[in-house]
């Protein structure tokens, strides 16, 4: 059983807002989606990103200081579960961009290794210490997945994939 836990709003640097919603699974699983409200009513709103032209016309050369602003706000409330609640497990999923939307499409509709979930996961690993986290990876969703180690007993590598396999995938 899955239901939406919370939704937060933040103000992008492009000064768009950013819902992000947090999903509960059973075992202390948090699954972190966001995009921009702007998006909200489409079917594509994970996947959607700024063009150039809106980027450059808001004065930026680059897009990349305004993603790892919504990265940090994602980490910071990530942290604030944790404390919260101490068996607290992460996953999340790098969409595909519309450019990736039909190249390596898997059966279940999600697309594997998307370039989201390769930024996505060196991120995390750069944030979450390994002695208190196992990395568990889902390429072929492109699915990464943060499991809190005072909960590895519950919730083993199997328990993982069959919840990313039979819970998470089929409610994206």
């Amino acid at each position: 059983m899955v239901f939406i836990h919370v939704i937060y709003t933040f103000t992008n640097l492009f000064n768009d807002v950013v819902i992000l919603e947090v999903f509960y699974y059973p075992n202390n699983v948090y699954v972190l989606k966001f995009f921009l409200k702007r998006n909200k009513l489409s079917s594509k709103r994970y996947s959607m990103q700024y063009s150039l032209e809106e980027i450059l016309a808001k004065g930026y050369k680059n897009g990349s200081s305004n993603f790892l602003k919504t990265l940090y706000t994602v980490l910071i409330i990530g942290i604030e579960y944790l404390k919260k609640d101490e068996l607290a497990s992460f996953g999340f999923m790098g969409a595909a961009r519309p450019g990736e939307l039909e190249k390596n499409r898997m059966d279940d509709g999600t697309v594997s290794n998307t370039k989201r979930y390769s930024v996505y996961k060196l991120f995390t690993l750069r944030y979450f210490d390994p002695k208190k986290f196992a990395f568990i990876d889902s390429k072929t969703s492109s699915i990464f997945f943060i499991r809190n180690q005072k909960n590895a007993e519950k919730l083993s590598k199997g328990k993982v994939m069959q919840i990313i396999k039979n819970e998470i995938i089929p409610n994206l």
